[in-house]
């Protein structure tokens, strides 16, 4: 379902406070000569209806296995498999749905929910994006893919990232959140 209570004002904000990250040097992802030419990242149109409040499918512990994600350093990385997000978009050719399997760190606390989808290349970074999940109690999250983000090495070659599983690789179009980067080099 979504979420019907939808505040673009949040989410507009969540914006401006992610431009001012990069524009910081302690905190930005960019080198000095790339903060310098920096105006804001670019962002699709804020659509409520890409905010979704799902009951996640909870994997029976036997499925709950350990996977192994390389990086973009040739370094890998273990999340274990959580549980299975579904959900259903409107597309141009009608309601399409789509499944991504969310991931715990290695300890076993924070999320981990890196995906693909068709807009990847030419719309949207190449290798994929990453979206936050927001604990709603009682097996409830909330993904708003419209706070859907590039990982840092899509701005700078000099970061780690995990790469996106074949799970998580949708076919169908995520029109929300961050946009390809612009030429940065």
């Amino acid at each position: 379902m979504t979420n019907t209570e939808y505040s673009l004002a949040e989410t507009e904000q969540w914006r401006q406070d992610k431009d001012a990250e990069f524009r910081h040097p302690s905190t930005s992802p960019l080198t000095a000569d790339q903060r310098d030419r920096f105006d804001g990242l670019r962002y699709f149109p804020i659509d409520p209806a890409l905010c979704f409040i799902i009951e996640a499918e909870v994997f029976p512990d036997d499925e709950q296995t350990m996977q192994r994600i390389m990086t973009t350093a040739n370094e890998i990385r273990h999340y274990v498999r959580y549980a299975r997000l579904s959900f259903s978009v409107a597309t141009a050719v009608g309601d399409q749905s789509g499944s991504l399997v969310l991931y715990l760190d290695q300890d076993g606390e924070n999320f981990f929910l890196p995906f693909m989808d068709t807009t990847n290349g030419a719309e949207t970074y190449a290798a994929g994006r990453y979206v936050e999940i927001e604990r709603l109690g009682g097996g409830v999250v909330r993904v708003d893919f419209n706070r859907a983000y590039n990982p840092y090495c899509a701005y700078n070659a000099g970061w780690n990232c995990p790469y996106v599983p074949t799970d998580n690789r949708l076919d169908l179009p995520i029109r929300a959140g961050e946009m390809r980067p612009p030429d940065m080099a």
